[in-house]
């Protein structure tokens, strides 16, 4: 085990969680935001090439047209709220499925969480807890031979590892 790289991808993790995170919610105001600006769900159907119609979707086996006509204003505003839909549901969608898988990664942290704070004596998950917070020094086990300076060994009835004191203060992570 790589201590460095372990660290390194955790943080990258972090830094990809929090980016997932902030696209989701970017996502919903971009969602609200179309909402707001309105939508048509039709199909633009253009006659002559200069007469716009827009053919809704079939409600009880019958197709409705909506005449919209030549007008610029007006052509611009229907393709626009056409547009709107179009873009609202594809973010709804994406925005689902990151949900979903922000769900199932949060579901998987807290099972790695749960096993590795079996791994660690309850003293050196609270005090790592505290930011700034020293490591208790009867985490340490008289004379391990992998005890250098800066660093302390760690034992429990499981198994044993070296943790070093900075790479355990560089897990505290910012509240999402």
């Amino acid at each position: 085990m790589d201590a460095a790289k372990l660290l390194e991808r955790a943080h990258w993790m972090q830094s990809l969680l929090l980016d997932r995170i902030q696209l989701a919610s970017h996502n919903r105001h971009e969602i609200q935001r179309l909402a707001d600006e309105g939508r048509i769900y039709a199909t633009p159907h253009w006659r002559a090439g200069k007469y716009l119609y827009l053919i809704h979707p079939s409600q009880d086996g019958e197709r409705v047209r909506e005449y919209i006509g030549a007008a610029p204003a007006r052509v611009a505003e229907a393709l626009k709220k056409v547009e709107n839909a179009k873009n609202h549901d594809a973010l709804e969608a994406e925005t689902a499925r990151i949900e979903r898988t922000l769900d199932a990664v949060h579901y998987q942290l807290e099972s790695m969480i749960r096993d590795l704070e079996r791994l660690a004596p309850l003293d050196l998950v609270t005090a790592a807890a505290a930011p700034g917070a020293k490591l208790s020094p009867s985490a340490a086990v008289d004379g391990d031979s992998g005890a250098r300076p800066g660093r302390e060994s760690v034992t429990n009835g499981l198994d044993s590892a070296l943790v070093t004191k900075p790479a355990i203060e560089q897990l505290h992570l910012s509240p999402i």
